[in-house]
């Protein structure tokens, strides 16, 4: 990933991850595993920062038969959670969660909002009244800008990405 960023027109040295429900629980893991990145030769040290939209990012996900099959095989459910895993040294997050999400709640970007303050990470946080798990990946495409009123949240994304996180 960093080494062919680059070639699509990124900047290698300013690196986000991000993503919405599963790809936001895979974009936490990366910034907050280092053995993921390992793999490749790299470190989330090299991240700038990760963008979480509506991820399970704080529960255990062995409680729910959703998500049981996926994670069964893992001997300590600790390893599975990005909240459980966050340490000093973290890269700053972007938290943005639903306040009506009954599939994702909300209490997981609350969980880890508090363990990045808890560890002296820059964390950010948008909680939005009346946006479910669906409409707030849907607030990204131009037509539904307006689902997330008054935040744009393309826009507070961009903002968190142009700051630079820890690359600043």
């Amino acid at each position: 990933m960093l080494d062919t960023i680059g070639g699509h027109g990124g900047d290698p040295a300013r690196v986000f991850v991000a993503g919405h429900s599963a790809g936001a629980y895979n974009a936490a893991m990366l910034a907050v595993e280092a053995s993921y990145l390992a793999d490749v030769g790299k470190s989330p040290d090299q991240l700038c920062g990760a963008v979480s939209l509506a991820g399970p990012i704080g529960l255990n996900l062995l409680d729910y038969d959703s998500t049981r099959p996926i994670f069964q095989h893992e001997v300590n459910p600790d390893a599975t959670r990005p909240v459980a895993l966050i340490k000093p040294g973290a890269p700053p997050f972007l938290l943005v969660h639903g306040e009506a999400d009954t599939t994702v709640y909300k209490i997981n970007s609350t969980m880890v909002e508090a363990a990045l303050r808890r560890v002296g990470s820059r964390v950010e946080t948008e909680y939005l009244p009346g946006i479910g798990h669906y409409k707030i990946i849907a607030a990204l495409a131009e037509p539904f800008e307006g689902l997330a009123k008054p935040l744009n949240l393309g826009n507070r994304i961009a903002a968190f990405v142009r700051d630079g996180g820890q690359c600043g």
